[in-house]
């Protein structure tokens, strides 16, 4: 877990800057925002994000979550996935993304991505990838890592995948 002190730039009148500059800034406070997400809530499920089973497929609700380094991963409108192609069980992942977006003329480099859309991945995975993760009363102690986390376990029963309702999927202490 990256708990090493943070630096900020410290602007002056005259200062040349740069590219890097401008980056550092928005790392410092992307990270800031992080360790608060990390130390004070935990990963996991901070509202919304049911998750439940359709004739062919699953479907996850609009929500919050946090991921163990801090990340907030938002879904924004219903998601469904077809149930996985193989296994006896499998989870549900949520994991955060970025893409590039908004291409741009860049000075003597062609075109350039001027801004990065936050995302999420919904997944199937065999193991859950917080299972060894020590709990916070009802949500995970982070790790530091971005790793997802667990919305649901699925398993398959006489050949029909269900949504294991005993399954304890993390929730973030919000309040």
């Amino acid at each position: 877990m990256n708990n090493l002190p943070l630096r900020r730039v410290r602007y002056f009148f005259g200062q040349v800057l740069s590219v890097n500059d401008l980056a550092a800034e928005q790392e410092y406070f992307l990270e800031k925002h992080r360790r608060h997400n990390r130390n004070l809530h935990g990963a996991g499920v901070v509202s919304g994000l049911e998750v439940s089973r359709q004739k062919d497929s699953v479907v996850v609700q609009p929500g919050l979550g946090l991921n163990c380094r801090g990340e907030e991963i938002s879904i924004w409108e219903p998601v469904e996935l077809a149930f996985p192609e193989e296994g006896e069980k499998a989870y549900l992942i949520l994991s955060y993304a970025e893409k590039m977006t908004d291409p741009v003329p860049a000075a003597g480099e062609g075109m350039q991505f001027s801004r990065m859309e936050e995302s999420f991945k919904v997944t199937y995975e065999p193991d859950d990838p917080s299972a060894k993760h020590r709990w916070r009363k009802t949500s995970l102690a982070p790790c530091g890592d971005p790793h997802g986390f667990p919305l649901a376990k699925l398993y398959s029963s006489r050949g029909r995948w269900r949504v294991d309702r005993r399954f304890r999927r993390p929730q973030v202490l919000s309040r």
